[in-house]
């Protein structure tokens, strides 16, 4: 059971990282929204690898 929770947080992180990418595309948010967005999908979903993830600085 606890597999399939980490792997619907790793889910759930990509595909809200997805939504801001595409929302900074179209210039819809910052670059600065984009990176609070980031840090906030970081620490609400956890994603497994989360300390090799780079930073995001604005």
């Amino acid at each position: 059971m606890e597999k399939c929770k980490v792997m619907n947080q790793e889910l759930n992180y990509y595909l809200a990282q997805k939504l801001a990418e595409a929302l900074l595309a179209k210039s819809l948010i910052s670059a600065k929204e984009f990176a609070t967005i980031t840090e906030l999908n970081r620490a609400n979903f956890k994603p497994f690898l989360v300390e090799l993830l780079p930073e995001i600085r604005c």
